[in-house]
């Protein structure tokens, strides 16, 4: 590995092909603008960029405050839904389902009754 290529390797590769993108650009102050820039010059503007990108990447990482997660309602099957869900069962599976759900219904009415219930 050359000189140039020692120097840079402790840098993403990212942030050396943004340097070398701004050296094509012109967008950064050479010495010589007739050769190609120096070592120094190129590892000059890759720690810059490098320590640009870690701040970006910092900033990014900040933790979101999120509001309170709402509990979940209790979804409560209507007798209309239930006929819905039971035309797709069979008929073997259609009574215990019916007991089920008259059972859940009449201990939700009970509850109610003694005053315990929602």
């Amino acid at each position: 590995m050359n000189g140039a290529g020692m120097a840079l390797a402790p840098y993403p590769v990212e942030a050396v092909e943004e340097a070398v993108m701004r050296f094509l650009r012109a967008e950064v102050p050479r010495k010589n603008r007739g050769f190609a820039p120096s070592v120094e010059e190129i590892s000059a503007e890759v720690k810059e960029v490098a320590a640009s990108q870690r701040a970006a990447a910092a900033r990014a990482v900040r933790p979101q405050k999120l509001p309170p997660a709402k509990p979940k309602e209790k979804k409560v099957l209507t007798r209309k839904e239930l006929e819905a869900l039971l035309d797709g069962l069979d008929l073997k599976m259609q009574g215990p389902m019916r007991r089920l759900f008259d059972s859940l219904n009449a201990g939700k009415e009970r509850e109610k009754e003694n005053g315990t219930g929602e």
